[in-house]
């Protein structure tokens, strides 16, 4: 009942207890009940009375958007992206850290602890008003029991949920998320809500999948659908990430495009990128994205080769899932129409017609901050569900 009336208000806006009560299909002294509840809670408030012929006039209820805050942490290759918001979901601030590398050790665990802590302290008064924090990461994450089966799981920690050292460490309570499952959540909820099938794709270092179906987001029977990047779909010698050969995220991903260029440029083929390379010895995102700016065309080759490529598995999922849209979201999406426009092209090339007549492909419309986005309102939905 709690999520019902929040999600009403949040939804609707100010609200008389018969209109909830009509709604929602609850009599008006259960609703009361908990309206109450709520406000004891710092939840809701009432902020006037309606207009009445008669008798006493009714209370008009409101969401409390200077109460309670939700914060989403998206830990990405090379930042990590902080939105804090209200009960509302309306974002109060929004911040990147830049200066941070991800790898999977103990190490660089205690630095993200280290920085989330630094940014909840920064914002005044937020220690005493933080409900929930949802930390994304990449890799198996069970949501539900907080557990992290490949991101920050180490020996010594025994069998402690990541959530639970997460929030020993950070001092609030901590929930966590995979990092695509929260960015589909975000772009669904803020940009296309109207949708009841829809496919995010996350082309970042790594590649995965959310899935939005009949209206709702889908996560499989353990909470891991949407490894895509892992389906072992070529018979080359890259060894991904995941410690197999062959996986898609080998051939499609930032991570891909940047081992290509080094490898071609290496070969002696010209690129802005070739004393970068050279001197530093490897590429990084920021590289990359410098280097498509300037128009430099062995990475423009390469980023359109890799979109081609990832057009073809769309249409795959298109003649699977039939959804409405697919969304293309992580750091790739800065290549603009270099990336995308080869995807739809191999898209409609491969789909059948009939199932991808009225299918829109797109960028994300929260661009890089949809994780961050995503995650805040997944920590406010897990403290509403409660």
């Amino acid at each position: 009942m709690k999520h019902k009336i929040l999600s009403y208000l949040i939804d609707n806006g100010d609200s008389p207890i018969s209109a909830m009560s009509k709604s929602l299909d609850y009599c008006i002294p259960t609703i009361t009940k908990y309206l109450e509840l709520l406000r004891d809670q710092g939840y809701v408030k009432v902020v006037g009375t309606g207009s009445s012929q008669r008798g006493r006039k009714a209370a008009i209820w409101s969401i409390c958007d200077d109460g309670p805050r939700f914060l989403g942490v998206d830990v990405k290759q090379f930042s990590i992206q902080f939105c804090l918001i209200s009960l509302s979901g309306k974002p109060i601030l929004e911040k990147e850290y830049k200066d941070f590398r991800f790898d999977n050790t103990p190490a660089v665990f205690e630095q993200v602890c280290s920085i989330i802590s630094a940014f909840i302290d920064s914002v005044e008064g937020l220690r005493q008003h933080l409900v929930m924090t949802c930390v994304t990461i990449g890799g198996r994450v069970s949501s539900a029991t907080g557990e992290s089966f490949s991101i920050f799981k180490f020996e010594e920690n025994g069998d402690t949920p990541l959530s639970t050292l997460f929030s020993s460490r950070i001092g609030n309570p901590v929930m966590i998320q995979n990092d695509t499952q929260a960015m589909t959540y975000g772009e669904w909820q803020h940009c296309r809500r109207n949708e009841q099938n829809m496919i995010f794709l996350n082309v970042s270092w790594g590649l995965g999948m959310g899935l939005i179906i009949g209206g709702k987001p889908y996560s499989g029977a353990n909470g891991y659908a949407g490894e895509i990047g892992h389906i072992n779909a070529y018979p080359n010698e890259r060894i991904c990430h995941c410690g197999k050969k062959g996986c898609l995220e080998t051939e499609i991903s930032i991570s891909a495009i940047v081992h290509t260029l080094e490898e071609n440029i290496l070969k002696g083929k010209s690129s802005l990128l070739s004393p970068i390379l050279h001197e530093k010895h490897n590429l990084t995102v920021e590289d990359l994205h410098r280097a498509i700016e300037e128009e430099d065309p062995l990475a423009i080759e390469t980023v359109e080769a890799c979109g081609s490529e990832l057009g073809r598995w769309v249409a795959n999922l298109i003649n699977i899932f039939n959804p409405q849209s697919v969304i293309i979201g992580g750091e790739l999406t800065n290549a603009g129409n270099y990336f995308l426009m080869p995807i739809e092209v191999a898209m409609r090339k491969y789909a059948l017609k009939l199932i991808a007549r009225d299918v829109t492909v797109a960028h994300s419309c929260l661009g890089g901050k949809c994780g961050a986005i995503g995650a805040a309102l997944l920590a406010r939905d897990r403290e509403m569900a409660i």
